[in-house]
């Protein structure tokens, strides 16, 4: 009997090594463009969910603003508990009555009076959103001896231009956002409703 070797010899070795190759060069670069796909979408997907926080947090603020009773200088120039303002500088420290005077339908700034209740009293609680210096700020501020004083302020979103402009009945929320990794601008817009009684 003659026994069988179960082997392989060295061209067999040889040309599998060359099919797995030949194989090897078709089959990276489209796991590669897969790659990169993937982490595009995954990118775009977290921008595109920042994006509708961004505007489910404005467009809430707004619904919520409403007139409040106490009375701070420039109060005049906010109607419906909403101003817009076109401000270039960082708000940080008090709201003028010359800040509020330049109130106007479509401005960088938004301020929004929001009453409040903690079950025992109502508070007056003074938001604003700031498009400037390609970022997004949120301010909060309250109302101490007749003068808003800012006692917060943070960046919300950065690499973001954006606007508001009042309508009949609520405000326009425009804006861009600029995404490095992805290299691109996406043009978002929303619509926060007045609370009008």
């Amino acid at each position: 009997m003659k026994s069988k070797n179960s082997g392989m010899t060295f061209l067999e070795v040889v040309i599998s090594l060359g099919l797995l190759s030949i194989f090897s060069v078709l089959i990276f670069p489209t796991l590669k463009l897969s790659n990169n796909l993937n982490r595009k979408i995954s990118e775009r997907s977290l921008v595109e969910r920042d994006v509708i926080r961004m505007l489910n947090i404005m467009e809430r603020s707004i619904e919520k603003a409403n007139t409040i009773k106490e009375l701070y200088s420039g109060k005049n120039y906010v109607k419906n508990g909403v101003a817009i303002v076109q401000d270039t500088r960082i708000i940080s420290f008090n709201i003028t009555e010359e800040f509020l005077s330049k109130n106007s339908d479509e401005g960088n700034v938004i301020f929004l009076e929001i009453p409040r209740s903690n079950g025992a009293r109502i508070e007056n609680i003074i938001l604003l959103f700031q498009f400037i210096e390609n970022r997004l700020i949120v301010t909060q501020g309250e109302i101490m001896n007749g003068v808003v004083k800012i006692s917060n302020s943070d960046t919300l979103y950065e690499n973001i231009e954006g606007r508001f402009k009042r309508k009949k009945r609520g405000v326009a929320i425009e804006y861009n956002i600029e995404s490095k990794s992805l290299k691109e601008r996406e043009e978002i817009k929303g619509y926060g409703n007045f609370n009008i009684f």
